[in-house]
């Protein structure tokens, strides 16, 4: 059985430009902690809420996984959020839509909050 293969590719190329723009953000998570300028990072991930229309068939030994590509969406949502790297510290933020409005005003109340994230240890 073979649950874990499946196939993907990426469109973009590597290029020099962006080999070098990677070693610059490479060379900013190297750097030693300093908590009068901390690293934080924002991000955002889209999450769909699906489920299959037809069943996938029965596995079978040595054989890739089948699963039809139809599917039923139940609506989605976006998960923002902001982490220290070099403290684990994290806060993350459910938004039904996502604009950016939102990552604005989550930048905003970083800073104003002096970065007060919720630790690994929840300490």
């Amino acid at each position: 059985m073979q649950p874990h293969r499946k196939r993907q590719w990426s469109i973009r190329k590597v290029t020099a430009q962006f080999l070098a723009r990677l070693e610059i953000i490479l060379r900013l998570y190297c750097l030693q902690y300093n908590k009068d300028y901390p690293m934080v990072c924002f991000d955002e991930h889209p999450c769909f809420l699906i489920s299959d229309i037809v069943e996938a068939l029965d596995m079978e030994a040595g054989k890739v996984a089948k699963q039809d590509y139809a599917y039923s969406k139940h609506g989605s949502f976006c998960i923002l959020a902001t982490i220290e790297p070099s403290t684990g510290k994290r806060l993350a933020h459910v938004r039904k839509k996502v604009r950016k409005k939102n990552l604005l005003v989550r930048i905003k109340l970083a800073v104003e909050e002096n970065l007060k994230l919720y630790s690994t240890d929840n300490s």
